[in-house]
């Protein structure tokens, strides 16, 4: 079920499909929620699944005003009637996953972080001036108006990664994450004005209030920093635990679903 449901101030799309305890799935900050289609399918089987479009990405639009993706999400939850839920986050949704789990611990019974980001990254400390030089053309093709380009670069950087080669993608997925990517930098301005209120203190600080048992997964060819940041989360919160998805870059369940599923099955059902 494809569906749209008002949270403050604007429409939050999501679909729901499949029967049992419920399963989030949110999309990482160079997608949408299209990015977990083989995790739909997959999972829907045996869990009520989920996934949404955060603000300001795919159909749900980002009016202006302040608001918290955690607290987003919590709400989201409440108008589907869904108390508690396993959490999958990737990249951006694993920065919301997070600090949702900080913020409302009860209503996490797993959480899965894949090559996640998180509230408190600081610079110098987590990511360097190199890290952002080699993100810096992005950056240029986008604001000199050149989208398609802006959109290639982005999958240059964040799915073949800096240290493969370009041909070692499919076409196939080189074709739904650059469209993923192009229908981010196409969202006109005033469908993303908002600001989003962080976590405070931010989840870096706060690791060990993480209570929900927790799976880190990270590809050994994401952009140089996600690697050591992975490390540093899975060693703050308690008892979580690492696993390394190996030739993949920043999205590894679209890059091999299988070996993804199969990792996050394992851990929910163990």
């Amino acid at each position: 079920m494809s569906a749209f449901v008002t949270i403050g101030n604007t429409d939050y799309h999501y679909e729901s499909v499949g029967t049992g305890d419920a399963l989030i799935f949110i999309h990482a900050g160079i997608a949408h929620m299209g990015m977990w289609d083989a995790q739909m399918m997959a999972f829907s089987l045996d869990y009520r699944v989920v996934r949404y479009d955060v603000r300001g990405f795919g159909q749900t639009k980002n009016p202006a005003g302040t608001y918290r993706d955690h607290d987003d999400l919590a709400a989201l939850l409440d108008a589907i009637h869904i108390q508690s839920a396993y959490i999958v986050g990737a990249s951006n949704g694993g920065r919301i996953s997070l600090d949702f789990a900080i913020a409302y611990p009860a209503r996490v019974k797993k959480l899965v972080l894949v090559c996640p980001a998180a509230s408190g990254m600081q610079m110098g400390v987590h990511i360097t001036e190199d890290d952002i030089a080699l993100e810096a053309p992005i950056e240029e093709a986008f604001e000199a108006g050149d989208l398609e380009k802006a959109a290639r670069l982005e999958v240059a950087h964040w799915i073949v990664g800096p240290n493969r080669d370009e041909d070692v993608i499919s076409d196939e997925l080189r074709k739904l994450t650059y469209e993923m990517s192009l229908s981010v930098f196409q969202i006109p301005e005033e469908d993303d004005e908002g600001e989003n209120d962080m976590l405070e203190p931010p989840a870096l600080q706060r690791m060990d209030e993480v209570r929900a048992p927790t799976l880190v997964i990270q590809s050994t060819d994401d952009a140089r920093y996600h690697v050591p940041l992975s490390q540093t989360i899975a060693a703050g919160i308690p008892g979580a635990h690492l696993e390394m998805i190996a030739d993949a870059g920043h999205l590894p369940n679209m890059e091999h679903p299988a070996r993804f599923n199969t990792l996050v099955r394992d851990f929910l059902d163990g």
